[in-house]
């Protein structure tokens, strides 16, 4: 017996048809309004009017200012600190070869007096055993154990308890 041919065409042609006018018609009502309104959502196609400048600008007082700047040591740690900024800022606002190169050129001194520095301070802490965290506590396992063994022993019998 053979199944009547009108189920299965409600099944699957008039329900995709609805589903799918169901999903078109409120894209296409809503497009006539978002079109006219000029690109309304995509801020970076608007121009954003730039702001006016004063006519009067303002000159500096007149007198003595001491710089800080002459002061610094060139290549010092205080003088990275006040200009590495403003080479980074211009590098990235301007990225010209010279900038650029001047930033990474500024960049490895500093990197290689940070090294420079790691290594003194390396050499420092082992020579000195004050400093060394490692007569603090010992890395060795067997040394540490038994440091922790004599610190509850210690604390056991300050209390009594050993």
């Amino acid at each position: 017996m053979r199944t009547p041919l009108f189920p299965w065409f409600i099944l699957w042609v008039t329900i995709p048809i609805i589903i799918f006018l169901l999903f078109i018609l409120p894209a296409h009502a809503s497009d006539g309004p978002f079109y006219q309104r000029g690109q309304e959502g995509w801020f970076w196609y608007q121009v954003i009017p730039e702001p006016e400048q004063p006519d009067e600008l303002i000159e500096p007082e007149t007198g003595v200012v001491e710089s800080s700047q002459s002061e610094l040591k060139p290549f010092s740690a205080a003088w990275f600190r006040e200009h590495m900024q403003s080479f980074m800022d211009k590098a990235i606002d301007e990225p010209t070869n010279e900038n650029v190169r001047a930033y990474l050129y500024l960049q490895r001194v500093m990197m290689d007096k940070g090294s420079q520095f790691a290594d003194v301070s390396q050499q420092v802490v082992m020579g000195d055993p004050v400093l060394d965290e490692i007569s603090r506590r010992p890395l060795a396992t067997y040394a540490a154990n038994r440091m922790s063994h004599s610190f509850f022993a210690e604390v056991l019998c300050w209390v009594g308890l050993y």
